[in-house]
């Protein structure tokens, strides 16, 4: 009693809570379980089941789910109407014992056997219900649920097997085999009733979420009165328990009374702002002029045309133009320009001459070459100080297995015979600006809540790097700063801006280099970075990379440290191309010990640092080493 107390006292709230509610049209609940299923049998075969024995019972668990319609009618009960699935499946045993006499001996015995009647069956039931509420009215507290059951069969299969329990090696014969569990027959249940009549009686209890949702928990029992076939005595009943969700569908609320419009209330005063301003005073630069010499390696040169496949068309991206332009640094845009930089080392160098090695198969390789021949002449290169020659795949061809590779075997090789194609070390005078930009900074007027979230950033006009963003103010900004320049000696003006929002302010900070301290260093390094190339799959040092070798340790000064790090492209391996790096440092490193001794320290260290894979020249570039130096 005590047990129950606690959930009656809910019913009756709850109860109450629906009774204040507006009265319902119907109801739909949408439910969901598990029952377990008996089974009651007498039969020892049918039309589909044979040589079982007597079969009387058996058992399963099986879901359910089923959605229900429901009405309140006048008396306080409810009438309703539901449609569901409901599975019935279940394993019908029993135990069989057979003579049996050994064959060799003679001796007599007797087999045990498990045979068992796997029935997997399902049915759509349709069950007009009476709801008789025993706390409340309906829709009710708690309550029975009852009516008759209509039962089509879904799925009717079976499985009859039967397995041996003893003795342990006893076995059965099929096809030839030993087996100790055999299946005698399966399929469709081919005498099936076609409609089974039942009825079902469940208790059920409604507990609210809200005023129009509910979970209802429901227990019961069912009885099937006819039988699974119409060849044998066979039926099911049992117990089901669900849980459900009950949706209240109830009469509309009467519309609201209307509401008296109210006078919308006086705008707020508008608060005039002073435009937002910004100043920036007390501009000044602290520093010296640094001067010396500093050590630096050029742009590094892939020597070659890459065409497209199938193609003798020189791309749109390399230029031919004899006009005067500034080639860049970069490496992979100053490839673009290859024609242009060959052609300006042989007209500098009266004995050069050019060797191009075109690629492609049958007459393409030729064709290629001549188109680049034609190309240099244009550029001024007279056409007897060009030969040509051609082969199905370069003289150093990358593997043909990747795309990559055939992409990169589609070119023209340029080889530059008697002169430099490029000057690898030089060493050049420099004077630079160092130190830093300070100011004072501050904003003014505008609305203080917007302002005060906008950050002021200062920085030197046309100096991305060098900047700063200010959050409070007044506040004294201090930007580090480094120019070039071409004397020291020269008038420098920087233009400092600070800005926030629309509010600009600009502040020439003019520097007089003759009027700052000056420092001298002998050589600097900090900006050497020499990238050498190695051919494809190869850690062999070319005769170009030992030219940069040699001059590098010929202008590095006494106790100095270079720093080697090896590089490898996409193609191939991961492995493969690790090994390639450190084997291209290696040997770099071994070669620079050769040339200077114990005079220079040299190191090793993994590459942070790729051109890009996507084109043929940044593959090129990453067969490579990269080297550092630093000083003492």
């Amino acid at each position: 009693m005590r047990v129950l107390l606690p959930y009656l006292v809910v019913v009756v709230c709850a109860s109450t809570l629906l009774a204040q509610d507006r009265p319902e049209l119907f109801g739909i609940r949408v439910a969901g379980g598990y029952g377990y299923t008996m089974h009651r049998a007498n039969f020892t075969d049918n039309a589909d089941i044979f040589d079982c024995g007597q079969l009387s019972s058996g058992s399963g668990s099986n879901p359910l789910f089923r959605a229900l319609v429901e009405f309140a009618a006048d008396s306080g009960m409810g009438l309703g109407i539901s449609v569901g699935y409901a599975g019935q499946s279940g394993v019908l045993s029993r135990e069989n014992v057979y003579p049996t006499r050994d064959g060799v001996t003679g001796v007599e015995g007797t087999l045990n056997t498990d045979l068992q009647v796997d029935a997997t069956l399902s049915y759509l039931e349709i069950q007009p219900c009476l709801i008789l509420p025993l706390i409340g009215s309906s829709p009710h507290t708690l309550g029975l649920n009852l009516g008759p059951l209509i039962a089509l069969p879904l799925t009717t299969r079976f499985v009859q097997r039967e397995s041996v329990v003893s003795p342990s090696n006893a076995t059965f014969v099929v096809d030839g085999m030993r087996v100790q569990e055999r299946t005698i027959n399966q399929g469709p249940l081919t005498t099936r009733s076609s409609m089974v009549v039942g009825a079902s009686l469940n208790l059920e209890s409604q507990l609210p979420v809200s005023k129009t949702i509910a979970l209802v928990p429901a227990i019961g029992g069912y009885y099937y009165f006819g039988n699974v076939v119409n060849s044998a005595s066979w039926s099911v009943a049992g117990i089901r328990a669900e849980l459900g969700v009950r949706f209240s569908i109830r009469e509309a609320a009467p519309p609201p009374p209307p509401v008296r419009e109210q006078p919308p209330p006086p705008p707020p005063p508008v608060i005039a702002f002073a435009p937002p301003s910004i100043a920036l005073t007390e501009a000044r630069f602290n520093g010296e002029v640094v001067t010396g010499n500093q050590l630096l390696a050029t742009t590094p040169v892939v020597n070659a045309v890459f065409f497209d496949s199938g193609s003798a068309t020189i791309p749109d991206f390399y230029h031919q133009s004899s006009a005067s332009t500034s080639i860049p640094t970069d490496p992979i845009a100053a490839h673009a320009y290859i024609l242009q930089h060959v052609s300006t080392v042989v007209r500098n160098n009266p004995n050069a001459t050019i060797q191009l090695e075109g690629a492609g198969k049958g007459t393409l390789g030729s064709e290629r070459a001549e188109v680049v021949k034609d190309a240099l002449t244009r550029l001024g290169i007279s056409p007897q100080r060009i030969s040509v020659r051609s082969s199905d795949l370069p003289r150093i061809a990358s593997n043909a297995e990747f795309a990559g590779g055939r992409e990169e075997n589609s070119r023209v090789d340029i080889v530059v015979l008697n002169a430099p194609l490029q000057q690898w070390v030089n060493a050049v005078q420099f004077a630079t600006l160092r130190g830093t930009v300070t100011a004072q900074v501050a904003k003014y007027g505008g609305d203080p809540r917007v302002e005060e979230k906008e950050p002021i950033h200062v920085f030197v006009d046309g100096f991305g790097q060098t900047s700063a963003d200010v959050n409070t103010w007044p506040a004294a900004v201090k930007l580090p700063m480094e120019k070039s320049l071409t004397s020291v000696t020269d008038r420098v003006t920087l233009p400092l801006v600070a800005e926030s929002g629309s509010a600009v302010a600009r502040v020439p900070v003019v520097i007089d280099a003759s009027e700052l301290p000056q420092k001298s260093v002998e050589l600097a390094t900090e900006n050497f970075e020499a990238v050498l190339r190695f051919d494809y799959n190869s850690a062999q040092l070319t005769t170009d990379v030992q030219q940069l070798l040699t001059q590098l340790v010929a202008r590095v000064p006494k106790g100095s440290t270079i720093t080697v790090a090896g590089s490898a492209d996409v193609l191939g391996s991961a492995e493969r191309n690790k090994v390639l790096e450190n084997s291209r440092a290696q040997n770099t490193v071994e070669f620079i010990k050769k040339l200077a001794g114990n005079n220079i320290t040299v190191v090793t260290t993994a590459s942070d640092e790729h051109f890009s894979d996507v084109t043929p020249q940044g593959r090129f570039l990453n067969r490579s080493i990269r080297l550092r130096v630093t000083t003492k």
